[in-house]
């Protein structure tokens, strides 16, 4: 009986420190080992308005990432991946709009500070002012954005925008874009572009720094769109749609193609 009721004691004794102890396994510096983006788990939303009162919701479907041990961030997407649900609207996005074929991906660099973070493993989360740069077709800003860093696990962290973020089109370089857009669609934009995202990374194993994947495949590959045999209304559509780039070009007085025509002849090769 003696012996028992001590077993009954430690059992009770370990249910209780048990939280306890998965806590203080957790470490106080955020940044232990790095991290890796689950790409498939996050997301990178923007908003746009058209008809002056339509407002639509597009993602991004591929998305790489990580956060070094020192707390250097990184986040690219892969423009070619935008998704608005519509297939010649995809199209539309890719071509006349980001025109990936020249500009393939959005970089998003910023510097987490381990000073704001070391009692995350305790608070579990946080909201913080974070500094960052956002590149796109070669222009980058700097700006600031509150975020909110949620401790899922000792292994999982989401750091997510707590507002949305709004950039003028005519900052980005797309104001060119944008009319190439309202001539194709035949409707009036509003040359504002409003961000949100909610990023998932996974810590990386000790040993095994994170580091971005080299990527297996042309960007054009992971385009949202129909493939395969189309209808001739889809066939039609792109070729509407590529007359429209503006991006084929040939020597002055002559039939030979500029070497500026490249990117997008081999983009539509891919």
């Amino acid at each position: 009986m003696k012996i028992a009721f001590h077993r009954i004691l430690s059992a009770i004794a370990l249910m209780v420190l048990l939280p306890f102890g998965m806590a203080s396994a957790q470490s106080a510096d955020p940044f232990e080992y790095g991290w890796n983006l689950d790409g498939d788990a996050s997301e990178l939303r923007f908003l746009s308005i058209k008809k002056s009162k339509v407002a639509e919701t597009s993602s991004f479907a591929t998305l790489s990432g990580l956060i070094t041990e020192d707390g250097q961030s990184q986040v690219r997407v892969l423009l070619d991946s935008v998704d608005t649900k519509v297939d010649l609207r995809n199209v539309r996005m890719r071509f006349l709009f980001f025109e990936t074929f020249r500009f393939p991906e959005a970089v998003i660099t910023t510097q987490l500070s381990p000073e704001l973070l070391t009692d995350l493993h305790m608070t579990r989360r946080k909201e913080i002012e974070l500094p960052y740069t956002f590149t796109l077709r070669g222009v980058t800003l700097e700006r600031t954005t509150d975020v909110a860093v949620t401790l899922i696990d000792n292994d999982r962290v989401v750091v997510s925008s707590i507002t949305p973020i709004a950039f003028t089109l005519e900052e980005l370089d797309l104001e060119e874009g944008r009319r190439k857009l309202e001539e194709a669609a035949n409707v009036d934009i509003t040359p504002l572009g409003v961000v949100s995202f909610n990023f998932v990374f996974d810590r990386a194993q000790a040993g095994t720094p994170p580091d971005l994947p080299e990527a297996t495949f042309t960007p054009a590959a992971v385009a949202l769109e129909d493939k395969g045999n189309m209808t001739e209304e889809a066939c039609l559509g792109r070729f509407e749609i590529l007359s429209k780039t503006g991006n084929i070009f040939f020597a002055s007085g002559s039939t030979r193609l500029d070497d500026k025509s490249l990117p997008l002849l081999e983009n539509l090769y891919d």
